[in-house]
Formats: C-alpha cells, structure tokens, sequence
C-alpha cells in the first residue's frame, strides 16, 4: 500500500456538511451482470437525487489530516439506508486499511448485513499547498446477509431448517478529486466528483456460472474479459 492511509490537505480539516448527487449510472457490462433483477432500474432513480450527511477529518499526528471513516460511512449510510440502519461501524485496532459495519437497512425486512472492507491500494496527491488534490483507493467488500430457516409442516409438526448466510463479494476502485473555494481568511468549502467503479470478483463469477446465470464455451476466457471492466460504474 502507498502509505498508511490517504493524507488530505490541511484545509479539509473539520466537520462538514456535505449535498452528494448522482449524476451517471453506468452498466459497462449489462444489466444482467450490473446486479439483481431491476438492480440497475433502480440505481437509475437515484441520478439527479441528492443525499445529506455531514463528514468529517481530523488530525493524525503533527499536520496530518486523515478521513475520519467510520464517522463517515456511518454518516452517509444513515442518509442512503435510513437513521436507524447502522448498528456498528468500526476500524478493527484503528487500522485504517479494514472498516467493518453491521447493517440492517430500511426496507430489508430486518435483514442483517455484515460487511467486512480491506483496502488493497490507494494513491493521492503528494503536493497539499495548493487548491486542488487528488486521491484513489481500492478495496476488497464481503458481504454477509443474514437468511431466515426453511419454514414447513410434516403431519401436524412444524419444523425449521437453518440456513448459511448468502456472502457477496466485489472489489471496488474509488477516485476522488476535491478542489476548494478560498474566503477571505478561511476554506469556506470544496467542491469534489467522485467516480466509484465496482468489478466482480472470481468467488462471485464462479457462484454466477453454478447458478447458471453466466453460460459460456470458453469460462475461463470469459472471466479474463470481464476482471478488466467494471459491472458497475457511477459518479
């Protein structure tokens, strides 16, 4: 890894209050590999909608500014998947390179979600004086989705059968550009785009071809092909 963690100019120190909005949706690869039937509908209402959330950076050591990231995904999490979706969000040991989060989403039905992210790259910008900094990240995501036991009746006994969680995994590739506007004494704020690229992973691929919703004479050669493009693509 390129350091430790990403260390941003001193001017993003603070709280701030933070408007995203979506504006591209892609599926480089097709709906069919972008995600779950109606995945990518859905991801198209989101262009044009704007989430709230407040993000924070504060200091490590010295004049170092680093991403306070379970604040943060917490943060942005609470205003994509509702205030109480967020049971825990956390850095195992302070280790900037692992966040890991408990999830149960408005609208799962009390689903839980664990997922588990370690960063396997990242670059920015060595020049922080300036307006203008640039940074990038990869990270490997496992999912974990809790399932409800089978359910039925034998005779006049009704009975449940456990069932494993459903694990997903992706790898994910974020870059991010932030330039500031310059007050009079102070930051009064900074502008960035950000575009996140989501690939499917070998594990996933080999799950999709048993399940038969990948079908090919060549497998292999397939799988070659679709590592180098993005399923998802979103800015």
């Amino acid at each position: 890894l390129e350091g430790p963690d990403i260390f941003y100019p001193s001017w993003m120190y603070g709280l701030w209050n933070v408007s995203s909005t979506t504006r591209v949706v892609q599926a480089p690869l097709g709906e069919q590999l972008f995600g779950r039937p109606g995945a990518l509908a859905e991801a198209e209402k989101e262009i044009g909608q704007t989430l709230r959330y407040k993000a924070r950076f504060k200091r490590a050591g010295g004049d170092a500014v680093v991403a306070d990231r379970p604040f943060n995904v917490d943060s942005i999490s609470r205003a994509s998947m509702g205030d109480g979706a967020v049971l825990q969000c956390m850095e195992p040991d302070d280790n900037a390179n692992r966040l890991q989060m408990t999830l149960v989403p408005v609208g799962a039905g009390g689903r839980v979600f664990v997922a588990d992210l370690k960063v396997t790259a990242r670059d920015f910008s060595r020049e922080r004086s300036g307006s203008v900094f640039g940074c990038s990240e990869s990270s490997h995501q496992i999912i974990s989705a809790e399932n409800d036991p089978l359910k039925g009746n034998v005779g006049n006994d009704r009975f449940a059968i456990p069932r494993g969680p459903t694990v997903s995994e992706k790898d994910i590739d974020v870059v991010q550009l932030f330039c500031r506007e310059q007050g009079d004494t102070e930051v009064l704020s900074f502008k960035s785009v950000q575009r996140i690229c989501t690939f499917m992973t070998e594990a996933d691929f080999r799950a999709r071809v048993r399940a038969k919703k990948i079908q090919g004479n060549n497998i292999a050669r397939l799988y070659d092909d679709i590592k180098k493009t993005p399923i998802d693509v979103r800015v």
